[in-house]
């Protein structure tokens, strides 16, 4: 049996909390897929607060190398899903709409820093959202992007 070293931050029931990130000062930003939100936990003040709320329940988050935080989400099952781009300030700008996407999960940033890739679970696809231009994506699979990132290890490693 595993034991917490420290709770940092509880909701109240019916609360369902989804992913977390780090942003580069140490706060710890959830998804609130419940409450259509993402909260923000301060570790200096022990406090959580709303940082965002989204139209629909937020799933995957992921700063980029500015300090902007990405979210995926969307109606589970229901479509469409959804890419937002959530600045400092907690405003929130729908960067693109994924008509055929139905259970948008998680993401993470691609080394280049220009790319989102987004795991759309319903279908078993990773989805490339380009970050230079709002509504521009691509249905990607797993065997692409495997070679996508053959490709950047490869250059990374001939610098």
């Amino acid at each position: 049996m595993v034991t917490p070293t420290a709770t940092v931050g509880t909701w109240r029931a019916r609360a369902f909390l989804e992913n977390l990130a780090l942003d580069a000062e140490g706060a710890i930003f959830v998804t609130v897929y419940s409450h259509n939100r993402i909260d923000r936990y301060n570790p200096a003040t022990h406090t959580t607060t709303t940082f965002a709320e989204v139209p629909a329940p937020p799933m995957g988050l992921a700063f980029d190398a500015g300090g902007v935080l990405w979210t995926t989400g969307g109606t589970l099952r229901k479509g469409p899903g959804y890419i937002w781009r959530v600045e400092g300030s907690g405003a929130v700008q729908q960067w693109c709409e994924l008509p055929d996407a139905l259970f948008m999960n998680g993401c993470t940033m691609h080394p280049n820093g220009r790319t989102l890739l987004a795991c759309e679970s319903a279908s078993g696809h990773i989805l490339a959202i380009d970050l230079g231009q709002p509504g521009r994506w691509e249905d990607r699979t797993c065997e692409v992007l495997r070679n996508d990132w053959r490709r950047e290890v490869h250059r990374l490693h001939q610098r």
